[in-house]
């Protein structure tokens, strides 16, 4: 038993079939062909002498050294509040190693950021102007959206530095 196809799309029976007969319109565009050079997604190019995983890679790591350094400083506000200095020289010297260590990971991650990924130089403007919402607006300006770990570390470090300066009062 074989089944035929008519020319409109039917078999004998008179069931569509899922094979597509007859004469169909051809799409008329202006151009016969449009070719995309889609190399670049196949092999992503290297810069600096790194390749695109190990880029990502590090991206990472600084994203999660920098909201490290912001808890850290937190706790070190908390703990100098609720323990005190022992000498007023050495909670300034220990807040300016604090400020130190939290700048440079939010510069090394900015400038990182902005050379090797090629993201806004914004970046950079946020790091050394308002280092303290910089999780936010790398966030912002990487993932087009703020990430709530961002969040919660910035929440928690300004509610640190509250309690710090309401006790040193």
């Amino acid at each position: 038993m074989s089944i035929t196809l008519k020319n409109d799309g039917t078999n004998n029976y008179g069931e569509v079939s899922s094979i597509p007969t007859g004469n169909y319109p051809q799409n008329n565009y202006s151009q016969p062909y449009v070719h995309v050079d889609d190399s670049y997604y196949y092999t992503k190019p290297k810069r600096g002498g790194l390749d695109s995983s190990t880029i990502e890679n590090i991206s990472v790591v600084s994203e999660y050294i920098i909201y490290g350094a912001i808890a850290l400083a937190a706790i070190c506000f908390l703990a100098l509040a609720f323990f005190g200095p022992k000498s007023l020289e050495g909670m300034y010297g220990f807040i300016k190693l604090i400020g130190t260590v939290q700048t440079l990971a939010i510069l090394f991650d900015a400038v990182f950021q902005v050379f090797y990924k090629k993201q806004s130089v914004l970046l950079i403007v946020i790091a050394l102007l308002l280092s303290g919402f910089y999780p936010l607006a790398r966030g912002w300006v990487i993932d087009g959206q703020i990430d709530t770990k961002a969040i919660i570390v910035e929440v928690a470090y300004m509610v640190s530095l509250l309690i710090f300066f309401v006790t040193i009062l």
